[in-house]
Formats: C-alpha cells, sequence, structure tokens
C-alpha cells in the first residue's frame, strides 16, 4: 500500500512538473514591422527595422531576388538597425532585397516579409 502510495505521489509530480514545462515552452515572437531600407551612395544599404518585445537578437538576411530566391544570413544583431556595407555595386544596377528575423532566447525565429532596396544614382 506504501509503495502504491508512493509511487500515486510521483506520478502527480511528474505530471504537474511537465504541465508546468509546457506552458512556459518557448513561443514565436511576432515578425518585425517596419522594415526600411535607406541607400547610402558609396556606403551600402542601411536597414532599419522596428524593435519587438522579447527579442534576443535578430538576423538579416539578403537575396538578389524578391521571393522565390535563397535568402543568405550576413549578420546577427541585437539592435534594430544595420549598415550593409557589402551591398555597394561594382557594375550594373544590383537590386537586394532583405528579411529580417527577430529570435527570441530559445533560438525561434521568425521572419519578415522581404523589402527592397535599390541603390539610387
Amino acid at each position: 500500500m506504501k509503495k502504491l502510495l508512493l509511487l500515486s505521489i510521483v506520478l502527480i509530480f511528474m505530471s504537474l512538473f511537465f504541465i508546468s514545462c509546457k506552458k512556459d515552452a518557448a513561443q514565436p515572437l511576432p515578425a518585425p514591422t517596419g522594415l526600411t531600407i535607406s541607400w547610402i551612395t558609396g556606403v551600402g544599404s542601411k536597414i532599419d527595422w522596428n524593435s519587438v518585445n522579447g527579442a534576443g537578437s535578430y538576423y538579416v538576411y539578403r537575396s538578389v531576388y524578391a521571393y522565390s530566391g535563397t535568402f543568405h544570413r550576413l549578420i546577427g544583431v541585437t539592435g534594430n538597425s544595420f549598415t550593409d556595407t557589402s551591398s555597394v555595386p561594382t557594375t550594373g544596377d544590383k537590386k537586394y532585397y532583405y528579411r529580417i528575423a527577430v529570435v527570441n532566447n530559445s533560438g525561434l525565429e521568425t521572419v519578415s516579409d522581404s523589402t527592397l532596396a535599390t541603390p539610387a544614382h
């Protein structure tokens, strides 16, 4: 009888622990909004976005394709802006598309829509 009671108590505590863990599981944050890009002649693309409450950091992604191409991660930052000095075109009218991913403290990412940066001539 004592063993059965002890086993019941252990199972109750385990159930409470797992319910507590599941309730506190990390949730993805909303995607960053307000993504704006300004071209700084001779420097590159300055990218700004609205901060997201609870963000641990942000990843900046870039592509030469708006939606169908692969976006490559450029950098991780803790603030809500970044200047991409590698986007200075050497030839032609190269266009860059950017996306920002917010990363919560558990490493979950939520990615914004892409925004175009076009060098001003």
